[in-house]
């Protein structure tokens, strides 16, 4: 019987270090396979921070030129009130009026003036 054990041990050790050998060899990669899985994380990693970068940049160059948008709007709507006040008959008497000095047909002028003392 102990011959019997004895072999049983032998066949436990050698199963045991044969399953020692297969899992150290599962985990073991070459190093230039670990360096080679760590520069390609290192380029993904680069790109998607450059990508993230240019992003951030698009879209505050985009606010800005809606911000800018937005203004040359209300400018233009101003410059239309503008247009369309100067067209009317009334401004234009006025304009003529006060800085060209024309006058309507029969109509007299009369000016104030001052005296020097």
């Amino acid at each position: 019987m102990a011959v019997g054990l004895r072999k049983r041990e032998e066949v436990g050790v050698e199963k045991k270090a044969e399953n020692r050998k297969k899992s150290v060899s599962k985990n073991k990669l070459p190093l230039a396979t670990k360096l080679l899985i760590v520069f390609l994380v290192l380029i993904v990693a680069y790109s998607y921070g450059r990508g993230f970068m240019k992003l951030n940049s698009l879209n505050r160059e985009l606010q800005a030129l809606e911000n800018e948008l937005m203004e040359l709007r209300i400018k233009n709507s101003q410059l239309l009130e503008d247009l369309e006040y100067i067209s009317s008959e009334e401004a234009i008497e006025k304009i003529a009026r006060e800085k060209l000095g024309l006058v309507k047909p029969n109509e007299i002028i009369v000016r104030q003036i001052e005296e020097r003392d």
